[in-house]
Order: structure tokens, then C-alpha cells, then sequence
């Protein structure tokens, strides 16, 4: 049978386009093994003790229910571990991996049926193994901005299909719906999807109007729901998106470009050497994209809706900032990598002939490999540093007051103690009426204060290396 068929036919052979998403998804887990039974860090202390139903109602500030409401069930099926609650996260970038072959398949961007079909394989593959969005797979906290990603394709899928204008536009707004109650990037479902319905003539221009109208209608419930429960459109940390000078939005553009192609690098003129080199790819790949174009004379609005996706899945880490340095904030990346990988597929079925095209494609694929990997090391180590502080912890357990100082926030843009140090304590059971974080104070201050105090000095890494983290116990 032929897969894409099978895909692009659902209603003729469900079960076909089932094990296709079961194989993605089964990819998924292969790739995010390693660190599958990674501990929880950071927030996911906090949100997985008030899911737990053990701290009242999680609130942060964010109007995210439906992420919140996933993790409560992940609670309750799975308990407090991070396990079931990291394999739901492995579970959704299979899926939208899945999404991103049939979404391909119906934009269609070139002619040639067996041409689509590879050229859609290749974009679900070089989604599912980019190096640079692994933040919203292995931080559980993260699931939001997959989760989001999950309902916009939905919703693009959807758009594009062939059943009656009233159904398709009454669930197009239960997905965008459900997708603003995740994260804040499905907002912009609206601007990806209006001006691609103009473009492509779907249907009679007063279903794009009446398309337009349920949208807006569902964005204006999403405000009043956000600002009942706040008291305002947006926190404090959301509203600082939306407070920089123009120059520092001037200055995230290129930074988001280089991070959607180059890992994070401390070394500021390596990393921007690199990225002039990436411009100068990027143009070249642009000229001959349009002489391809122009000498087949093949109809653009494919290439062009793809590119239009990616630039405004981009508003986001644009307004929000990506770092350079580390690998910090890059579950922003997640949504505009979905429609990267179309765009860098049409570009290599495009522009390469047969042999080349998969020599290309493979090294692609292997990069990718190579900084996932290294990116799941700095997680491996976030959670080792995690689980020894916990532990020296216990072993200084008993009668008496506990001092710890010098608790590491990240490494190398992987979150331990960022947020939920108390948090974490509670699902570990400690009496943290009997624990105290003197952030600041050093070993000579906290032996002056404490001279019988007994303790650990620092915390041995079994890589070697050592963290000024201090712990003290103190006798009654």
C-alpha cells in the first residue's frame, strides 16, 4: 500500500496512518531514552507538587490550564516521579512528528507525488531528531510550547481539509481554543492561518471572513479568561516581552536565526563568525530556490506559505530572546523548527539531484544526532547535580537546623535550582521547617555563625569537578 495514501486517505485506512504515528512516536522514545528517567529540575519541583494535589492550585502567573491539567493526570497515573510525566513529553514530539508528514503532504509543494512523499518523510525525520527545542521535551515544564505546536498543526491540517465550511471552522476554533490554553506561541495561529487561506483561494472568500470572526472571537475569550484569572492580560514576566526598546528586538532577530541553525556557544566571536557563514548559506540557498523556481516554473505558494509559517512562529523567540550562550529558552524554538523542517526538506528535494540529496540529508540527520546528544549530557548532569544535593541533604538529616548556600541554578542552560528548592524538599519528604537557604553567606560566615555545625564543603561531581555548594547542621 502506499504510505502516502494511507496518510493522506485516513478515512479509508485509519489503521495504517496509526502505526505510521506509533513508529514516530516509538523514534521519539529511542532518541529521548537517555534521559527518560532524568529527575525533575527546577519548576517541575513545583508544578508536580501542586498537581500532586499536595500544594493546592499551581499558580505562576501563567493561564496555561490545559499544560496544568496534564500534568495533574500525569500525577495520577503515574505518581510524583518524573518518568511518566517526561514519557508524555517523548509521546507529543512523536506525534507532531507524525503531523508535520501529513501536513506536508497536503501543502504539496512539488508536482510530483513521489517527490512529496519523500520530501515529507524528510521533514517529520529532521523535526524529530532537531538538536536545538530538546528543553520542551526532557524539562516536563516545557510540554507547553509542544503541546502548542501539536494543536497549530492540528488546526493547519484541518484548514486544508474537505469537510463542510461550518465544521471545519467550528474546529478550527476548538483547536486554536485548546491550543491558547497550553502556551502563549498557538496565539498566533490566527496570523499563520488567514493569510495562507487568502493565498490558496480555500473555498469562497466569506468563509476566510467567517474563519477570521470565530478566531477573533476565541482570542477575545482567551484575554477575558486570562485577565479574570489575573487581573490583568499577562504577568509580569509575559508583559516584559512586550516592554524592550525596538533596538533589542533588532538585535534578537539575527540571534534567533543563528539558534534555529547553530548551537549555543559562550565564545562570542566564534558564534558570530559562524553566523556570517550561515548567512552566507542561506542567501545562496535563497538565489537558487528562485532560479529552481522561475526555470520550472513551478507554482510558489507551497515554498512561500512554509516560509510564511516560520517567520511568524518566530514573533515569539524574537520578542522573548533565545540565548547564544546556552541552551536556555530554547523550548522557543520548538514551534518555528516544525516549519523549518519543511522549508530545509522542499530545499533539498528541490535543489539536489538524487545521490547528493541523501548524502545531505544524512549529514544533517547525523549533526542533529551529535548536538542532541550533548545537549541530553548537560540534562544527564542537571539531574546528577540534583539528585547528590538531595542526597548529602539526607545524609545531614536530624535533630537540629539545616543551612545550605551556593545551590546551582543551571548548567550550561539545563535548570537544577532555579525555582523549586523547597519543592523539591516536600516530595522528598524533608522538614523544610527545619531547612534554610542562606543564599549568599559563606563557609567562613556560616562556621562564625555556627562553629559546631557540621556539614559538606562542596559537592563532588563524578566527573571530577566540584560545586562551592555549602550544607550545614547545626545540634539544638
Amino acid at each position: 500500500m502506499d504510505p502516502a495514501a494511507a496518510i493522506t486517505r485516513t478515512e479509508r485506512t485509519p489503521s495504517f496512518s496509526g502505526l505510521i504515528m506509533l513508529a514516530f512516536i516509538a523514534a521519539s522514545f529511542l532518541l529521548y531514552l537517555p534521559v527518560l528517567d532524568l529527575s525533575l529540575l527546577s519548576d517541575d519541583h513545583v508544578a508536580v507538587w501542586h498537581a500532586s494535589g499536595f500544594g493546592g492550585e499551581w499558580w505562576n502567573g501563567f493561564h496555561r490550564p490545559l499544560s496544568e491539567l496534564t500534568l495533574r493526570m500525569g500525577c495520577w497515573l503515574f505518581g510524583t516521579g518524573a518518568i511518566g510525566h517526561r514519557a508524555f513529553n517523548i509521546t507529543v514530539h512523536g506525534i507532531n512528528a507524525f503531523l508535520i508528514l501529513v501536513f506536508f503532504l497536503r501543502t504539496a509543494p512539488f508536482a510530483e507525488r513521489s517527490r512529496n512523499i519523500t520530501g515529507a518523510w524528510m521533514a517529520a525525520l529532521l523535526f524529530l531528531v532537531y538538536p536545538f527545542h530538546a528543553e520542551s521535551i526532557i524539562w516536563i515544564v516545557g510540554r507547553g510550547s509542544s503541546l502548542a505546536t501539536c494543536f497549530v498543526l492540528l488546526a493547519l491540517i484541518v484548514a486544508d481539509n474537505k469537510w463542510s465550511a461550518r465544521v471545519r471552522i467550528t474546529v478550527l476554533a476548538l483547536l486554536f481554543f485548546a491550543g491558547s490554553l497550553t502556551y502563549e506561541s498557538a496565539l498566533l495561529l490566527p496570523i499563520m492561518l488567514l493569510p495562507l487561506m487568502w493565498w490558496r483561494g480555500s473555498g469562497p472568500r466569506r468563509q476566510v471572513v467567517w474563519m477570521a470572526a470565530a478566531l477573533g472571537f476565541v482570542f477575545l475569550v482567551d484575554l477575558l479568561l486570562r485577565s479574570r484569572r489575573s487581573g490583568a492580560m499577562t504577568n509580569d514576566y509575559g508583559a516584559d516581552f512586550f516592554r524592550q526598546p525596538l533596538a533589542t528586538y533588532l538585535t534578537n532577530v539575527p540571534k534567533v536565526i543563528g539558534r534555529l541553525f547553530l548551537p549555543p556557544d559562550p565564545d562570542t566571536s566564534s558564534q558570530l563568525l559562524k553566523f556570517l557563514l550561515l548567512l552566507l548559506l542561506i542567501g545562496i540557498v535563497a538565489v537558487l530556490m528562485v532560479r529552481s523556481q522561475r526555470r520550472e516554473n513551478t507554482h510558489g505558494t507551497p515554498l512561500k506559505a512554509m516560509g510564511w509559517l516560520l517567520l511568524v512562529s518566530c514573533a515569539l523567540p524574537v520578542l522573548g530572546s533565545v540565548s547564544t550562550q546556552t541552551s536556555e529558552s530554547d523550548r522557543f524554538l520548538y514551534m518555528p523548527s516544525a516549519f523549518l523542517a519543511c522549508v530545509i526538506a522542499i530545499a533539498i528535494m528541490r535543489l539536489l539531484q538524487s545521490a547528493v540529496r541523501w548524502i545531505v540529508f544524512s549529514v544533517l540527520v547525523a549533526g542533529s544526532l551529535f548536538f542532541l546528544r550533548r545537549n541530553e549530557q548537560n540534562w544527564t548532569m542537571a539531574s546528577d547535580i540534583t539528585r547528590q544535593v538531595l542526597a548529602d541533604l539526607r545524609s545531614l538529616q536530624g535533630e537540629g537546623e539545616l543551612g545550605v548556600t551556593g545551590l546551582p541554578d543551571e548548567h550550561d542552560g539545563a535548570f537544577i535550582f532555579r525555582h523549586g528548592f523547597e519543592e523539591a524538599l516536600l516530595l522528598q519528604g524533608f522538614d523544610t521547617a527545619q531547612v534554610r537557604k542562606l543564599d549568599g553567606m559563606t563557609r567562613e560566615k556560616m562556621n562564625a555563625r555556627w562553629p559546631h555545625g557540621t556539614g559538606v564543603g562542596h559537592l563532588k561531581l563524578h566527573t571530577g569537578d566540584t560545586i562551592a555548594l555549602r550544607m550545614a547542621r547545626w545540634e539544638p
